[in-house]
């Protein structure tokens, strides 16, 4: 049997940089580093068969990777399942240097990984059926100690079919990482500036340092730190998509969604770009009764004012007694003196709550949720601009203000009441938040003040009673309106 397996013998050598932490009266030896280097080398018939997929001599990372196990005396892992990148090195390969405490370990798993995450080599266990080929079968014993150089000589089977218990591994598969290495720079998005290009002289200076947070779909995360420049970066493979989130003092984080395909095209000439907005800065106003702007008016009541109405409503009901329909109105406008005079608006949200919604039957309209293109698609109210000036305490169904239909906002009940919690599921809550940028910075170019917002059931709602959301005058301070004013700055 011991003709079927020619065992490949892999010199490792561990080069030791000893590095002493010193006190003025003593040296404390438990403080003493070193590091190590893994260094590969083959002979001409078994290096001849990985060329086939290593990178080229003109590039020096290999696609290889060398999984280990090693543990300290007392036991406990120092390195578990470590992949270490090894790097073409003539007729062999080595590692990036790797940091250790001095003192004794032992090497409890040792395997060598390709490009596809396929197991190569394999050190065989003590007592496992193969480890009558080698000398010195895993655990292998060794010391780090301050100046001196170590050598490390474990001996590795081709593993070709063989079932991992051959090995003495329990399996392959829960220790078979596939590497996705991809490039990635993050660049200040400022419009002053000229589209990036990487020949361009002008584009490194946009380059910039951040935060980036990987995450696998199986659990998996790692945070990297990028510098100004393309990035290398080596993550988890194995999945279609990862969610990253780069952050960067001063900025709003950026949270995508990345096909693992994108990761594999980018290059270093042609790496995958994140942009970060150029001085993004957030405005939140939630103004209390004394400073909050809004009121209600409602048809019945003409002539009454509703400075102080606790709500922020947009309804349509009946009136038992009068039995009649009353159609009430909201007005509201946030001051936006705390911005700027400079700044340039990105993005405008309105957070409404509620602490009872108004119930909506949703079986009553379904045609209107089976529209076509050409069709009217129903929603439950709009938010239109108010193009005349008003006062909270004057204002009256009879002296309301005129709005535009330009740019207005629609709230639909269809995706009203409902959020979703960190596993994706479906939750009520009790508050809605609605994309206003467009009546702050209007899509359609109009020449029209802009005096706030009136919220108003959509005329063709008539199977729908409408929104009731708390008013600025609302008694919980956490329940009232929030704008939130995403803005840029220029370049100075």
């Amino acid at each position: 049997m011991k003709a079927l397996y020619k065992y490949l013998s892999i010199l490792f050598l561990v080069v030791l940089t000893s590095a002493f932490q010193s006190c003025e009266k003593q040296n404390l030896p438990t403080e003493a580093t070193g590091s190590f280097e893994l260094f590969l080398s083959l002979d001409n018939e078994d290096f001849s068969g990985l060329k086939s997929v290593v990178i080229p001599d003109s590039l020096t990372v290999s696609p290889y990777h060398a999984l280990l196990t090693v543990i300290g005396r007392d036991s406990v892992p120092v390195l578990e399942d470590e992949l270490i990148p090894l790097y073409k090195f003539g007729e062999g390969f080595f590692s990036e240097k790797i940091e250790l405490k001095a003192g004794g370990y032992r090497l409890l798993k040792f395997l060598i990984v390709d490009p596809e995450g396929e197991v190569l080599y394999a050190a065989p266990m003590e007592g496992s059926p193969m480890a009558y080929l080698v000398k010195d079968p895993l655990p292998i014993g060794f010391k780090i100690q301050p100046e001196e150089t170590t050598r490390l000589v474990p001996e590795v089977l081709p593993v070709n079919n063989e079932p991992p218990s051959e090995f003495g591994y329990s399996s392959f598969g829960f220790s078979v990482v596939r590497p996705l290495p991809f490039h990635i720079a993050v660049i200040l998005d400022n419009p002053m500036l000229m589209d990036p290009a990487i020949s361009s002289s002008v584009a490194p200076t946009r380059f910039t340092n951040a935060a980036l947070s990987v995450y696998h779909p199986d659990g998996w995360s790692y945070d990297f730190r990028l510098e100004a420049k393309v990035n290398r970066v080596v993550i988890r493979g194995g999945a279609e998509y990862y969610k990253f989130i780069i952050e960067k003092e001063g900025f709003e984080p950026v949270k995508m969604e990345v096909p693992a395909k994108k990761l594999l095209e980018s290059t270093p000439e042609n790496p995958m770009l994140v942009r970060i907005g150029y001085g993004h800065n957030l405005l939140v106003l939630q103004p209390d009764p004394d400073h909050g702007f809004d009121a209600m008016i409602s048809d019945l009541e003409p002539d009454k004012n509703f400075g102080k109405h606790p709500y922020f409503e947009a309804t349509w009901r009946s009136e038992p007694i009068l039995t009649v329909m009353r159609e009430n109105r909201s007005l509201i406008r946030f001051s936006l003196t705390g911005l700027p005079k400079s700044a340039r608006i990105e993005k405008v949200t309105l957070k409404l709550f509620h602490d009872v919604p108004i119930k909506w039957d949703s079986l009553m309209r379904k045609d209107s949720l089976r529209t076509t293109a050409k069709e009217f698609v129903w929603y439950g109210a709009v938010l239109q601009q108010i193009v005349e000036p008003w006062e909270e305490h004057e204002v009256t169904w009879g002296n309301r203000p005129k709005t535009i239909e330009a740019n207005q906002v629609y709230v639909s009940p269809i995706h009203n009441y409902h959020t979703y919690d960190a596993a994706g599921n479906k939750v009520l809550s009790n508050f809605i938040e609605v994309d206003v940028t467009k009546l702050f910075v209007p899509e359609q170019e109009i020449a029209a003040p802009n005096y706030g917002m009136m919220f108003k059931v959509s005329p063709n709602a008539d199977y729908f009673k409408g929104f009731r959301f708390t008013s600025s005058d609302f008694e919980k301070p956490v329940m009232r309106p929030v704008l939130k004013v995403h803005y840029s700055l220029p370049v100075m």
